[in-house]
């Protein structure tokens, strides 16, 4: 590669969404080969053990189709609740951003990385985008509920839902009792 990059800006997405395009047949890859072999997932876990557990399974579900490519890289807290949509869901989400109903009745277009934690619940439902309708009634219901008191003399919390950790003034982790099936299969629990 050259010293000198005559236009760092095109050089940048040249890099960059070549780095993504590869990751993605590399997912398709990984995804057919286990399909077609259920055994060469240790032989790829083996072959590359830096890559991180949980990684293997985001690959297969990005090369099932199953998930945007986006969820590999993009961050924030609205990641987990894309994960639960359509595939076509998905992709609309990610490019053209979300409705947000503000506290004045106003609705936005806001993108997935600018959502708080609260918007996250408030926009999306178990497996959907709420419509601004569907949001004014979250958000009335929210009102008539007292906030829920968080335990300071337990680091973690279980629910019939899952496991919850909390990580002092960071925003809790939760994980599901599927996710934490999954995990303990993966590590031979």
């Amino acid at each position: 590669m050259n010293d000198v990059v005559q236009n760092p800006v095109t050089e940048f997405g040249t890099l960059y969404f070549g780095c993504g395009e590869m990751l993605y047949r590399a997912c398709v890859l990984y995804a057919r080969s286990v399909a077609a072999d259920p055994g060469s997932r240790r032989r790829f876990v083996a072959r590359y053990p830096t890559i991180p557990s949980q990684a293997w399974h985001h690959f297969e579900r990005v090369g099932l189709g199953k998930w945007h490519p986006y969820l590999l890289l993009g961050g924030g807290v609205a990641q987990a609740r894309v994960r639960r949509l359509p595939p076509l869901l998905q992709t609309q989400v990610i490019e053209q951003g979300v409705d947000l109903l503000s506290s004045d009745g106003s609705a936005l277009r806001v993108k997935l990385e600018s959502l708080s934690l609260r918007q996250c619940a408030q926009v999306f439902g178990p497996d959907h985008v709420r419509d601004l309708g569907e949001q004014r009634a979250w958000l009335e219901q929210q009102k008539g509920e007292p906030a829920k008191a968080v335990k300071a003399d337990e680091p973690y919390r279980i629910t019939n839902k899952g496991l919850t950790v909390f990580r002092g003034s960071l925003e809790p982790i939760v994980f599901t009792w599927a996710q934490l099936s999954r995990i303990a299969r993966m590590k031979g629990a």
